[in-house]
């Protein structure tokens, strides 16, 4: 039973999370479909580098690259090597996760009825904190989810605080 339509709030929440069912069914693809009455979950597949993102990183590890062409060929070199170290260290540190999901080719979100959307990126499970500020079945949150994601996953990204 959905946690939206339990005790608290009656015939109105029951009849209200039946609707929502209904309204989820009807936007999901065959294989959504099967996914969701066997599991109780579906899942989107996204393709493709997500370029704008890789980009902002490409533009930061082009600056330090630049001393190295500057006048004053030691001293521009020297910054430039010292910029590189402080930006690997900072990537290595917060970059690395959000730069993996940006150039995955391939992305694989489930979407479950009790909890956020969780990602598969090479067998490993990414979680994300992001949930909805109001009680609604369950199957409204799925479908806005996959909506979400189908749409402008980037979005979803950042409002989940990935440094996009």
């Amino acid at each position: 039973m959905d946690a939206f339509a339990d005790h608290r709030f009656g015939p109105l929440a029951d009849q209200a999370a039946r609707k929502a069912e209904a309204l989820l069914l009807e936007h999901l693809s065959p294989e959504q479909l099967r996914s969701y009455r066997e599991k109780g979950s579906i899942s989107v597949v996204r393709r493709g580098v997500l370029w704008p993102m890789v980009g902002k990183y490409a533009a930061v590890l082009l600056l330090p690259a630049l001393g190295f062409w500057l006048p004053g060929s030691a001293a521009g070199a020297a910054v430039a090597l010292l910029m590189l170290l402080i930006f690997l260290l900072v990537f290595l540190s917060i970059g690395a996760p959000s730069l993996r999901i940006a150039c995955s080719r391939r992305r694989t979100w489930e979407i479950g009825a009790r909890e956020s959307p969780k990602l598969e990126l090479g067998g490993q499970e990414v979680r994300f904190c992001v949930r909805f500020d109001m009680d609604m079945p369950s199957a409204d949150r799925m479908l806005a989810y996959k909506n979400i994601l189908e749409s402008d996953e980037p979005y979803f990204l950042r409002r989940a605080n990935v440094r996009l």
